[in-house]
């Protein structure tokens, strides 16, 4: 049987938050086998805030270095 693990990191829809944009990124997890998806994980990793020319990174995990997305 064929097994295989997927993962990556994906943004979803921003929110404004009092002239703040937030973008939440999550790590998704997924087992593919030759039956379809068996399995799903989501885990929140981070925050883009965004407010006017400047970007900010918030880590939901710890330390947060963004060459580990």
């Amino acid at each position: 049987m064929l097994i295989r693990i997927i993962e990556g990191a994906c943004p979803v829809a921003a929110v404004d938050a009092g002239g703040r944009l937030l973008i939440p990124v999550f790590r998704v997890s997924f087992i593919l086998t030759e039956k379809g998806i068996n399995a799903v994980s989501l885990k929140p990793i981070l925050c883009i805030v965004m407010e006017g020319e400047m970007r900010y990174i918030v880590s939901l995990q710890g330390p947060c270095d963004p060459h580990t997305l």
